[in-house]
Order: C-alpha cells, then sequence, then structure tokens
C-alpha cells in the first residue's frame, strides 16, 4: 500500500509497506504517474540511502546501514524478515525521518499541480522488477484534512503519576492517524512534549487502561494535558485537552517499617517518618483484631517528622493492632500501613483468690470463690487428695466464671482439697489462694457376694458363701429366697454380719425347691447387686433307726412269718427285709406300709430265717435298719 499526502503546494510525501517481501534486495523504483506518463523520481531506493535522514539518525545510522548490508546480501532469516517488517516498519510508519532513513518514504518536491498517482516497483539483487502497487490518485494542489481529535481525553492521578485516557477516533480518511502525540502544560501556559515520538495506535485497544503515563508531573499543583491524533506524515489534528490539580499521593503513603512491642500496660509504635514536603501528619488507629475495627486514637494528627508514638492503659497480655496513616497538606488521611501487633505486660500477677467455698453433692463437688479485683483471663482449679504431694490441674482450659464442677462420679467416702489461681491476660499466675476440703458422700456399693455351698438335706436348706473382695468392704449381708428363677425374692431372717460365712433356713418344705440370692452391705448402707442365685431342693430327715422287731412263724392257714413293730414315726412308712441265704444281702419282702404288722408271705421251706424293718421317707430315702431278729423252726 503507497500513501500519498499533498502539501497544497506542489509537493507530495510518500510512505509505503509491502507485506511479505517488505526488504527487496534490489530497494524500490519510485514513479510518478500523470496521464499514463511515468516520471521515475527515483532508480533504487534503499536503507540508508537517504544521507540526510541517515545524519538526523545519528544513534540509528549504523544499525540501519548494517541492516541495508543484510538486505542486499539477502542473509536475512524469515524470522529477521518478520521482526524487522514488525519493529522497523512501525518506526518508519510514526517517525518521517526514520521512515526516510530506512527507504520506506519519499518526498515529491516537484508534484506540480496536475492529479498524479505514484508507483512503488520491488527490485530484485540484479534491479529486475519483482511486483508493483500504486496509490490513490492525488491533486498536489489539495491539502488532506488532519485526523480527528481522540475523543474521552480524561486524566487521573496515581502513586506512579498521572495516567491518561482516551478514546480512538473514528477510521477511514485518506490520510487516517496512526499514532497520538501527548504535551503537558503549566498554568502558566508552559508546554512540554511528553512524547517524542507519537504513541502507536492499536486496533482494539482496552480504554480501560491508560494510554499514557506521565511519571514526571508536578504535584501539588494544576496541569493540564493535551492530546491530538498524528497521521503517517507526523501531521497533527486539533487538540483534546484535560485540566487537572495533581495531588501529592505519595505523601499519603503509609510508613513500611511500622513496629510495635508491648511494654507494662502500654505499647511503643516507632516508625520511619517521611521525608516527603508534602506529609502533613500521621494518624495512629487501635483494633482489638488484626481486620478491626480500627478506632484513631491520636486527638489531633501527629507532627510530619514523628516516627515514635506510646500508648497507655492497656490490659495485659491482650493483642492489640495499629496502623498508621499519612496525611497530605489539605489533611486527607492516605491508604493505612500494614497492621503491626503489642501484647502489653502486666505490673504483676492478678492477687490470690480468697473466699474458696465447696457444695458436695452426690456426684460432684462445686466450687465458687468471689472474683478478683483484676483484669483476668480465667482461673486454674487444682484438687489434691491425702497423702499425694503434687497438686493435679483439673481444668486445661481457664474457667472465665468464678464457679467450678469437678464431677467425680458417686464417691467412696474420699477427701480431697482444693484451691483456686486467677490467670491474668498476660499468663502471669497468681499465688496460691484460700484452700477448701470437701469430703465426698460414700455412694459405691460393694461388689456381690458368691455361695460356696449349698445344701437341703434333712429338711433344712444350709447355704456357704463368702464376700467380694475386699471382705472388710462388706459389713452385713441379706439372704433372699423365692419360688421361682425370675422373682429375685424376699429377705429371709435378720440381716447377717459381715464375718458371717453360712446361713441355715428352716422355714422350708421338704420337696419344694427354692432360689436363693445375696446382697452385701457396706458400712455405709450401699447395698450391693443381688449375686447369682443358686437352687436348693429341699429333701426330708432322714428317717430313725427302728427298735428291734418282733417275729413269729405261722403255719396256718399258710406258711407265713409276722413282723411287729412297736410304733412308726409320723411321717413315715416301714418296710420289711430279709436275709438271702447267702448271709450278706437282704431283700425287701413286705412296705413300705404305715402299718405296724408286717408279714412275709413266701418264706422258704427250709433254714434259718432273720429279718429287720427300716422306716422310709416320703421321697423314699429309706433309714437306717433296725437290729436283726431270727426266727426259728419247730421241729
Amino acid at each position: 500500500a503507497v500513501a500519498a499526502c499533498p502539501d497544497g503546494a506542489g509537493a507530495v510525501d510518500l510512505f509505503w509497506m509491502a507485506e511479505g517481501t517488505t526488504w527487496p534486495a534490489g530497494g524500490w523504483r519510485v514513479e510518478r504517474l500523470v496521464a499514463g506518463r511515468a516520471t521515475v523520481l527515483a532508480d533504487a531506493v534503499r536503507p540508508g540511502s537517504d544521507r540526510q535522514a541517515m545524519a538526523a539518525l545519528a544513534d540509528d545510522a549504523a544499525q540501519i546501514a548494517d541492516f541495508s548490508r543484510q538486505v542486499a546480501a539477502g542473509t536475512m532469516s524469515e524470522e529477521e524478515r518478520s521482526a524487522a517488517d514488525l519493529v522497523l516498519g512501525l518506526r518508519a510508519a510514526i517517525d518521517p525521518t526514520f521512515g526516510l532513513a530506512l527507504g520506506l518514504r519519499w518526498h515529491d518536491a516537484g508534484a506540480g499541480t496536475e492529479r498524479c498517482r505514484y508507483r512503488i516497483t520491488a527490485l530484485d539483487a540484479a534491479g529486475k522488477p519483482l511486483f508493483s502497487f500504486d496509490s490513490e490518485d492525488v491533486d498536489p494542489t489539495v491539502v488532506p484534512p488532519p485526523p480527528p481529535a481522540p475523543p474521552g481525553v480524561r486524566a487521573q492521578p496515581t502513586l506512579t503519576g498521572v495516567e491518561l485516557f482516551w478514546e480512538d477516533p473514528p477510521r477511514g480518511t485518506a490520510t487516517s492517524y496512526i499514532g497520538f502525540t501527548v504535551e503537558r502544560a503549566t498554568p502558566e501556559g508552559k508546554i512540554g512534549l511528553r512524547t517524542p515520538q507519537p504513541i502507536p495506535a492499536s486496533v482494539n485497544r482496552d480504554v480501560t487502561k491508560p494510554a499514557f503515563v506521565d511519571p514526571l508531573a508536578p504535584t501539588e499543583a494544576d496541569a493540564v494535558y493535551r492530546v491530538r491524533s498524528v497521521d503517517l506524515f507526523g501531521r497533527g489534528g486539533a487538540w483534546a485537552e484535560v485540566r487537572l490539580f495533581v495531588p501529592d499521593l505519595r505523601a499519603m503513603s503509609p510508613p513500611l517499617d511500622l513496629a510495635a512491642e508491648g511494654a507494662v500496660n502500654g505499647a511503643r509504635l516507632t516508625w520511619t517518618a517521611s521525608t516527603n514536603p508534602h506529609t502533613s501528619g500521621y494518624l495512629v488507629s487501635r483494633a482489638p483484631m488484626a481486620a478491626g475495627p480500627y478506632t484513631v486514637i491520636t486527638a489531633k494528627p501527629l507532627p510530619p517528622g514523628t516516627g515514635e508514638l506510646r500508648d497507655g492503659g492497656l490490659r495485659g497480655g491482650s493483642s492489640y493492632f495499629y496502623r498508621v496513616q499519612a496525611l497530605d497538606p489539605r489533611g486527607e488521611a492516605g491508604p493505612p500501613s500494614d497492621p503491626a501487633r503489642a501484647v502489653p505486660l502486666n505490673a504483676g500477677p492478678p492477687p490470690a483468690v480468697k473466699g474458696l467455698q465447696a457444695d458436695v453433692g452426690r456426684t460432684r463437688v462445686r466450687l465458687t470463690w468471689p472474683a478478683v479485683a483484676a483484669a483476668v483471663a480465667g482461673y486454674y482449679v487444682e484438687r489434691i487428695a491425702p497423702g499425694d504431694t503434687r497438686w493435679s490441674r483439673l481444668n486445661q482450659q481457664l474457667a472465665a466464671e468464678p464457679r467450678y464442677d469437678d464431677h467425680l462420679g458417686r464417691g467412696d467416702g474420699a477427701r480431697f482439697r482444693y484451691r483456686v489461681a486467677a490467670v491474668a491476660f498476660d499468663s502471669q499466675v497468681s499465688p496460691p489462694g484460700d484452700e477448701v476440703e470437701a469430703v465426698l458422700p460414700d455412694l459405691v456399693p460393694p461388689d456381690p457376694p458368691r455361695f460356696t455351698a449349698a445344701s437341703g438335706a434333712n429338711g433344712t436348706v444350709s447355704l456357704g458363701f463368702e464376700p467380694a473382695a475386699p471382705a472388710a468392704a462388706t459389713a452385713a449381708f441379706v439372704v433372699l429366697r423365692s419360688g421361682s428363677e425370675q422373682e429375685e425374692g424376699l429377705v429371709v431372717g435378720e440381716p447377717l454380719a459381715g464375718e458371717a460365712r453360712a446361713f441355715n433356713d428352716e422355714r422350708v418344705v421338704a420337696g419344694q425347691t427354692y432360689w436363693y440370692r445375696l446382697v452385701a452391705l457396706d458400712a455405709a448402707g450401699n447395698r450391693s447387686p443381688a449375686s447369682r442365685p443358686v437352687a436348693v431342693q429341699v429333701r426330708p430327715l432322714a428317717p430313725p433307726a427302728p427298735p428291734r422287731p418282733t417275729a413269729v412263724l405261722t403255719g396256718s392257714p399258710f406258711l407265713h412269718v409276722r413282723v411287729h413293730v412297736e410304733e412308726i414315726p409320723e411321717g413315715y412308712t416301714v418296710v420289711l427285709q430279709r436275709r438271702r441265704e447267702d448271709g450278706r444281702t437282704w431283700l425287701v419282702v413286705a412296705g413300705p406300709v404305715a402299718s405296724t404288722d408286717l408279714v412275709d408271705m413266701t418264706p422258704p421251706d427250709k433254714g434259718a430265717l432273720a429279718y429287720r424293718v427300716a422306716f422310709r421317707a416320703a421321697d423314699g430315702t429309706t433309714g437306717p435298719p433296725s437290729p436283726l431278729v431270727e426266727v426259728r423252726r419247730r421241729e
């Protein structure tokens, strides 16, 4: 593309760029075409060929000359060629002198008055044309309009300088803008160029971000900024102006080295005072937490040279956070510093706790005491048992209120002493206070005893038992009897002494089964759980031995022996036994009957006869036999 700009007096300035092959080895041929006739203005325009422009660019001349040699030799890589298109081409577009030195511009001083167009031809190293492109038709006598002024110009002071914002003007004119120039004027009218080279325009620029920052803007003074658009040929349009007062924001910069250290009921703050002449003083704020809320503690701003502050009347052990703000000449406060933390100390530990009292309940001891006359974080509670040499701390976390419940569960008559210590916010602990003694009620029952023996012989229940260890914990026993395994039963008889190890129950019925349980009682009357039950079946008394009976052998009406017993005790029956022929064993031949007369219906026909009787109980138990009685046969 070729851009042409007439000056209205018969001269035309040219600028061109060719995508892809911007730097032909043979340079560029420049021609002016009037009514189809071509006039060669330059045979080969190359980088460095314009000596006047090169002389004006003393700092860049050597680099352009080196670049020209690379172009002529064709040693540039594709990457280097692409970089040259971007960097050098952009510089040539915004800086006419640089563009002339780089061989991308031409000044046609003799364009005349006829309409014309310009043709640019790329040449290879041998001077042969590679390609050509033409400009639009131009009238050398008509000056094109300058680029429009940028709209929406505004300024904003910051710590790094004054930021300028503006929007891009509409595009599409024959000589559209390619950048912007910024000037700053003082209220007295002194103007200074802030951009030696135009700021390049860019496509899709974020207009919410500053287009230019003036780091050398005057502070605490009025300023006027002017911005205008610039076209390819360095022509500027109308100025867009913005006025503002530039405060010295650095004067409100907070100190970066704020430090705080605790003192006795106070804090000491230090920082480096600002050397900025526009800083008018400081405000100091305090808060119980780093995040605030903060309260200003300086009734009047501190002088600007201040670098220290002492804060008093604080509670020892508490955390206090401080921030410092600097003031500008108008008394406006800047942003706060980072917070600094101080933890004051107390002058000494809190006083000892007096008036400690203990309320002993069934399962806990409640301790109460008057609050100490000092600011404390809470209280430690300690306990010691008889024989111990060290106190045990009961609460790892401080008790905030003057009350503490020591939950001990069911007591066993133990005896304890308690004391309380106050703890300040700076962790200083008071001396030990008053002690109080608490005796716990004995509510712990003994363990259940166990049975060691059980018998229901002879119509009486006999039980053996022993207490659970330790035996001294059992002061008495209670015997429970029931008629089934599921029932715990009722108390039988009077409680037994703690030394008792046996019990007889005579109020039972033979043949019945009873379930017994045993309960232990301690000296405080606490009752143990019932023991495991034991079942006992009552057997009758063993029958007595009968006296010797009488016996008579009779042959009428048949051979038989009649035996007589004098008396049968109540509740028993009697059986008759005959000695067998072996002389060692006995055979029951009659009974059991409740009659005193018994008959052997089948005595043997020969041999000696011997008889004895025995009483039998209802459960079938047979008692000891009577002395035997012999019966002699008649010859």
